[in-house]
């Protein structure tokens, strides 16, 4: 593996180029790879992270909040959200929806008045170990009908609907992912709030000073529009959006199989 310690002693502090949207994000880098970006960075995993998001869904959960979006827990539901609006659209009595990156299910919980009564598909939350557990428990607390899974082989059911919502950017090995989710012939992909660039594909570490308990910075990779879209082979875009709550490079996608 390549050795960090030269390159970050001097790494050169670099801020992306705003947009016209405020952001409260930072970056550093660009850096060479993803190992280097790792080891300048605090991870998403830590427990202050997660007690955050745990806090601004139970909030919702406790019909204090009517809305949570990364922690944050707002008294009412936004005035624009698109990604809403196409789950609305599209949502069916028996669909089978696979969130990946789902945090601890907040899509789910924003929008669960969508779900009728007699809505008899699945909800699954695909998500890194420690969430997982913590939102099994909240489900179990809350009676949630959302089943929360570490890996994409423990979902045995084909996707009708697969959302990737601000996801893709933080995995290292995205292709993977995105070429997992195709394998399961879902009829419709969702994405939103995706960071893309028309520029050089490039790797920064993501810092979020004072949002947390503590500092929480972890890799993030922008990737160049092309290469991104041509990842989803057998999928064709139907529809594209700026994100509702970003800087106005971050897009959204809707997708249907081909």
């Amino acid at each position: 593996m390549l050795r960090p310690t030269k390159l970050l002693a001097r790494k050169i502090r670099h801020r992306l180029r705003p947009s016209q949207r405020k952001s409260h994000l930072g970056y550093s880098g660009p850096f060479e790879s993803w190992e280097l970006a790792v080891a300048s960075s605090v991870g998403y995993d830590a427990p202050y992270a997660l007690k955050k998001v745990r806090d601004g869904v139970e909030s919702v959960l406790k019909k204090e909040k009517a809305y949570e979006r990364d922690g944050t827990s707002f008294e009412q539901m936004p005035q624009k959200y698109t990604l809403r609006t196409h789950i609305k659209k599209l949502l069916k009595k028996d669909s089978v929806i696979v969130d990946f990156g789902g945090g601890l299910g907040g899509t789910f919980l924003n929008n669960a008045d969508l779900f009728s009564s007699d809505w008899i598909g699945n909800y699954f939350v695909v998500e890194q170990p420690s969430f997982c557990e913590t939102g099994r428990e909240m489900a179990h607390k809350y009676s949630l009908p959302v089943v929360y899974v570490s890996d994409l082989r423990e979902i045995p059911q084909t996707p009708s609907i697969a959302i990737f919502s601000g996801v893709l950017q933080y995995i290292e090995h995205w292709r993977q992912v995105v070429g997992a989710i195709i394998a399961k012939e879902p009829t419709h992909i969702l994405i939103d709030r995706q960071h893309l660039t028309s520029g050089d594909t490039q790797i920064y570490v993501q810092e979020n000073d004072g949002y947390y308990e503590k500092k929480v910075s972890y890799p993030s990779r922008i990737i160049n529009r092309k290469e991104f879209l041509t990842a989803f082979s057998g999928y064709t875009v139907v529809e594209e959006w700026k994100s509702d709550f970003d800087p106005d490079d971050h897009l959204g996608f809707l997708m249907n199989a081909t």
